[in-house]
């Protein structure tokens, strides 16, 4: 048996805590780029679908033995890692279209402007000067 030890439990919960804050860090940031419109939604529903995982494991976790728990863990950390990555690669996709649709916005509001000043309508001050960026 192994006798257990104060300071590697505190080390092993230090970077247990630190692996779990980058965790939320990432996951933060990726719901804000796929889903700009609704990042609390996104972040809310991912939080909740992270603690219902850690309360079934909780209650599973007396009745595995330890390989069977650590395979269940390897399992989900790569299932986890292939899913971050689809989604790295929508968000890029997503980051390209969002890029082209605000330059395609740009020039329609650079060639609308010139129309409007010929109207006799003048453009507001922060319109007038976001439009020559």
């Amino acid at each position: 048996m192994v006798q257990g030890c104060v300071p590697v439990a505190l080390v092993i919960a230090f970077l247990l805590g630190c692996a779990d804050s980058c965790f939320n860090t990432v996951r933060t940031v990726i719901c804000a780029l796929v889903l700009p419109a609704q990042r609390t939604e996104a972040f809310s529903i991912s939080k909740f679908y992270q603690s219902l995982t850690c309360c079934i494991l909780l209650f599973v976790a007396n009745k595995l033995t330890v390989p069977a728990f650590t395979g269940m863990l390897a399992v989900k950390c790569l299932l986890a890692a292939m899913l971050y990555f689809v989604v790295v690669a929508r968000a890029r996709t997503g980051d390209a279209e969002s890029t082209r649709t605000a330059r395609q916005s740009a020039a329609a509001a650079r060639g609308t402007l010139p129309f409007l000043t010929r109207l006799g309508i003048r453009p507001a001050e922060s319109t007038a000067t976001a439009g020559t960026a």
